[in-house]
């Protein structure tokens, strides 16, 4: 892929900018379309996600050069379309000498091209590095979005890059959940919070006014018209994974999963993440099975465990060997008692 770097007077002085604001969630929970609403905001600017915090380690000095220089041959950062020669220098300079002021820097870019203060980024397995984060980014604030881990799932199996199993990716969703529950408990409650998919489906204007009040600005009403609105930082390339976010808010998007899901499916989902389900206040569905159907979704559930190891494995290796790296389905949190 080609770059596309902005032309910038080689004397400008590097950018900076704390006004950062990530948003974070298991994929397919409603991250991009929370990511569109909040677009609409006059004041907020939308750059392509970054997973910028998942592929740059935090080292100092020549290994940090190192890592950024492997990140801008990077898709993600060749999506964000700004150039690569400045930030370089920044490093090598030792004026970015860190992981965090690396991100700042790219960050103040997009908001000096685009006029706005609040720069908000949307890569949502960021949610495994939110504490590392908050540490490096004293001034980040973090929006996390949960939903029901059945229509997460529904979600999912319908996208062709995704080869994970319902169990698969249900132990994903529960891994998510544990660790957002955590981060309640250790960051406060000004710089982290949470929205319900479903609340943001069927009660928009409380929730984008809650959550315009954590990011201290005033809710707009253009946000609640968020679908027929030009996104900024909606790059075609997402068009294949966007859904909902391109038409109007759809309330039976909510508990869509009885008509994508077999039986088989939802009692998978049910028994790999049941306990987090219930902590999030959602509630299983009974699923009537004889002794011997209940014996054949137990030995599928554990034949597809089974796969999941050794496509990780598989992953591993290729790794370990230079060859391409894992996709967005191969970023399971490990199971847990």
């Amino acid at each position: 892929m080609n770059m596309k770097p902005r032309s910038t007077p080689p004397t400008q002085p590097m950018a900076t900018t704390q006004s950062v604001f990530f948003i974070v969630g298991s994929p397919r929970s409603g991250t991009t379309l929370l990511r569109t609403m909040l677009c609409a905001h006059p004041k907020i600017c939308v750059p392509h996600e970054s997973e910028f915090f998942m592929r740059v380690r935090a080292v100092r000095g020549i290994e940090l050069l190192r890592e950024v220089e492997g990140y801008v041959r990077s898709v993600p950062f060749q999506n964000q379309e700004i150039g690569t020669r400045r930030l370089l220098e920044g490093v090598a300079s030792g004026r970015l000498g860190t992981r965090g002021a690396v991100f700042l820097a790219m960050m103040a870019e997009h908001a000096r091209v685009a006029q706005k203060p609040l720069v908000e980024e949307k890569s949502p397995h960021h949610c495994r590095h939110v504490e590392a984060i908050a540490r490096e980014l004293p001034m980040a604030k973090f929006i996390h979005i949960q939903r029901d881990p059945r229509d997460v799932v529904a979600s999912r199996m319908m996208l062709a890059w995704s080869r994970s199993s319902a169990a698969a990716c249900a132990r994903s969703w529960a891994g998510i959940a544990r660790e957002h529950r955590r981060l309640q408990r250790v960051l406060p409650a000004d710089r982290y919070t949470s929205v319900a998919f479903e609340s943001l489906v069927t009660n928009p204007g409380q929730e984008l006014t809650r959550l315009c009040g954590f990011l201290g600005e005033e809710m707009h009403a253009e946000m609640l018209d968020f679908s027929r609105k030009a996104r900024g930082g909606q790059e075609r390339a997402e068009a294949a994974w966007a859904g909902v976010t391109l038409k109007a808010l759809e309330p039976h998007a909510v508990g869509r999963y009885r008509e994508r899901l077999t039986d088989r499916q939802i009692d998978a989902v049910q028994r790999m993440a049941g306990r987090e389900m219930r902590i999030a206040g959602y509630t299983p569905v009974r699923v009537a099975a004889g002794w011997g159907r209940r014996a054949y979704w137990d030995a599928t559930v554990r034949a597809e465990m089974f796969g999941e190891r050794l496509r990780g494995f598989g992953r591993s290796v290729c790794k370990r060997l230079g060859v391409a790296g894992p996709g967005p389905e191969a970023m399971a949190w490990p199971a847990r008692g």
